[in-house]
């Protein structure tokens, strides 16, 4: 429809329509990171120590006897590299000038079409963050970042990095797929007991169970299951219908965390459970959520000593495209956490570029404070 028609027709301008709910912030996963640790530092690597104590015995011995000899473990410096994310969208004079030339007036909408392109730039920032720090969680092999990855669009990964942790993501599977009734998720080898026991052997409580809609899923045809939630909270059949099908309902909202009033908190022993289903578009253009639908992962209640997330900095020209080369500092700014700026293309265009950028790492400290459940649906 012409914009004449919306002056002068006798056309009727409805309400915006927008599809997709755009992201304004950190999602749950990267919060995760965040209730761990936070730190903002000015370099793209970061190198931390990480010191490992012993937790053997003392030697016993005679008061004139020889001491035992003690071994001291590894105590290493962890070189780290940040990761650096961007994109930009063209925003050309026809999309912002109802005419060409000096002095013209800028469209009526012009305010919004760069609001909402801002808008939708930090979407995508925030939704990369996620990606990353949820892939950190479930990728044995590390998270590798390329031009291969198809969780990527093509063409907008322009480095080849493999992100890992340190000593390794530990994990373990289930000895039988949580989808079959007759599994004993709460009382057989390899099922929930032994999987916090193992992580309560490497010194840490259980305390938050991550999981998808899935596993919520295989959990509601779990004949065990429903009789410890049927005997602990007076739970019925019908109460886990509910409860996937609120799950469902929000699925379409961005971050949503349905963890804290989650009727399976609690399970197992395990206080918190985190329905984490949301997602986003993969590079074929498929919805792709950030969990896997047979993976959990299980941490521990205080992650301060566990995950990390660091804020690196963002370079932001200042526009001097001729300059003295001595000042430096008036030519680039360095800024940390997410940023949003826009540059004039000097061309006879005259386009305008808005710029988003963010430079990161969740960081994973402790590799013996997260456990990565696979196998747990067939």
């Amino acid at each position: 429809m012409a914009e004449i028609d919306l002056i002068a027709g006798t056309a009727t301008l409805g309400k915006l329509v927008e599809q997709y709910e755009a992201v304004r912030g950190d999602l749950p996963i990267t919060n995760l990171y965040k209730s761990g640790e936070e730190e903002e530092v000015e370099a793209m690597d970061y190198i931390w120590q990480k010191r490992k104590r012993p937790r053997t015995l003392a030697g016993v011995s005679s008061v004139s006897g020889q001491s035992y000899v003690g071994k001291e473990p590894d105590n290493d410096y962890i070189h780290s590299r940040l990761i650096h994310i961007t994109i930009k969208e063209k925003l050309t004079p026809e999309r912002l000038f109802l005419r060409s030339g000096p002095g013209e007036y800028l469209r009526s909408n012009a305010s919004n079409v760069i609001v909402k392109t801002a808008e939708r730039i930090l979407s995508q920032l925030y939704m990369t963050t996620e990606a990353i720090g949820a892939r950190q969680l479930q990728d044995v092999g590390g998270v590798a970042i390329n031009a291969a990855n198809t969780l990527f669009p093509t063409g907008a990964v322009g480095m080849n990095y493999n992100l890992t942790i340190d000593g390794g993501l530990q994990n373990v599977a289930a000895g039988a797929a949580w989808d079959l009734p007759a599994t004993k998720i709460l009382s057989a080898d390899a099922q929930l007991s032994d999987f916090i026991s193992l992580l309560e052997a490497n010194g840490h409580a259980a305390g938050k169970f991550l999981c998808q809609r899935e596993i919520v899923k295989a959990i509601v045809g779990n004949t065990e299951a429903q009789a410890w939630l049927t005997a602990n909270g007076g739970i019925t059949v019908e109460h886990f219908k509910r409860a996937v099908n609120a799950a469902a309902r929000m699925q379409g909202q961005d971050g949503v965390d349905a963890g804290e009033m989650s009727v399976f908190s609690g399970l197992g022993g395990i206080p918190e459970w985190h329905v984490m289903h949301h997602g986003f578009e993969n590079r074929a253009g498929t919805f792709t959520r950030y969990l896997d639908p047979d993976k959990a992962i299980l941490l521990p209640p205080d992650l301060t000593d566990v995950l990390c997330f660091i804020e690196g900095p963002s370079f932001i020209p200042e526009g001097n495209l001729v300059g003295d080369v001595t000042e430096a500092a008036d030519m680039v700014a360095m800024k940390k956490g997410v940023q949003l700026f826009a540059m004039r293309e000097h061309d006879e265009t005259g386009a305008i570029w808005i710029i988003g950028r963010r430079s990161f790492l969740p960081l994973v400290k402790s590799e013996l404070g997260v456990l990565q459940l696979n196998s747990l649906t067939t």
